[in-house]
């Protein structure tokens, strides 16, 4: 259904007033199950280039999956808080009108300055890799996204400029996805400069959006599921996400038969992960599958037997 109607922000323990006011939202495109942001953005001096009154502040390299700390986010109990606000286990809102439960960050850090893009006019700022939900594209990086562009909610992208804000954040849902600033967004982000695995100059079927959250499965399963709480390094990012990038990008690095020969052992894995989250998430689905697995494996049984009784005679 269509996104709810957003209340005014939450302020917690923030020194400055949000970057947004509300306003009346735009009626609801008959094509989409998404309403356009009902955000009217006004520029926000916190999403300046981040200085401080004597030395510069430095810019500090981060891995492109971030959102800035002044972004804001609809949370189910407390209503619209900014990103540097939210908690590990706050339910947020996230695509299809639902509220999911943050389940980790990938990375959380208050101090460090980030170089992100901030699209116009919904003031969303997220690092050049992290993707966004396009009409007719899908999520892509938003470092492809052009003016004139359609967003997932029916908002136009008027501008897009590149700026320095303090605070990195990336939080992780179920479902892969977040809004922020009303716009629906992904928890990931995507290599290559390419909204699709590629393979030398070969574009796969695999999304970089299904490679991720299929790739996140037994993050999800160790602190969704399990409840387990999630292990964070010095910088701020969870032990889970470090590796897993440097991972990443050395992969995307290798030539096209190199990436073949390792792809496929990953797509088993990531198959097997899927079918026991699958298991959890629909138990009859799971209990279908054994039938079927045991229905075959009894079949095979009795086609072994019934050759070796015809081979006797």
């Amino acid at each position: 259904g269509p996104l709810p109607t957003l209340p005014p922000v939450q302020e917690e323990s923030a020194p400055t007033s949000p970057a947004y006011s509300p306003s009346a939202p735009t009626p609801t495109s008959p094509t989409s199950p998404f309403a356009p942001t009902p955000f009217a953005p006004v520029e926000s001096p916190a999403s300046e280039p981040a200085t401080t009154p004597g030395p510069t502040v430095a810019i500090t390299p981060i891995p492109g999956i971030c959102f800035s700390g002044n972004m804001q986010v609809q949370e189910e109990s407390r209503g619209i808080i900014l990103m540097k606000n939210l908690r590990t286990g706050d339910r947020i809102l996230v695509s299809g009108g639902k509220f999911e439960r943050v389940y980790s960050f990938a990375h959380r850090d208050e101090q460090m300055v980030g170089e992100f893009l901030r699209l116009m006019p919904s003031n969303l700022e997220l690092s050049p890799d992290h993707m966004v939900f396009v009409r007719d594209k899908g999520p892509i990086p938003s470092s492809m996204i052009k003016v004139g562009d359609q967003l997932q909610n029916g908002e136009n992208v008027t501008r897009i400029v590149k700026v320095f804000s303090q605070g990195v954040y990336s939080p992780f849902t179920p479902s892969g996805t977040i809004v922020v600033n009303g716009v629906i967004a992904s928890n990931y982000v995507a290599f290559q400069g390419s909204d699709r695995l590629m393979l030398g100059s070969m574009k796969t079927p695999f999304s970089y959006q299904w490679t991720a959250q299929s790739y996140q499965t037994m993050h999800r399963l160790w602190c969704h599921w399990g409840g387990m709480p999630d292990l964070v390094s010095d910088n701020g990012m969870s032990v889970w996400i470090g590796p897993s990038l440097k991972f990443a990008q050395w992969f995307v690095s290798r030539d096209a038969s190199a990436m073949i020969m390792l792809l496929i052992p990953l797509l088993g894995l990531i198959l097997l992960l899927n079918m026991v989250e699958c298991m959890l998430l629909y138990p009859g689905c799971g209990f279908m599958l054994l039938a079927c697995v045991s229905l075959l494996s009894m079949t095979r049984r009795r086609r072994l037997y019934q050759e070796a009784v015809n081979a006797r005679k």
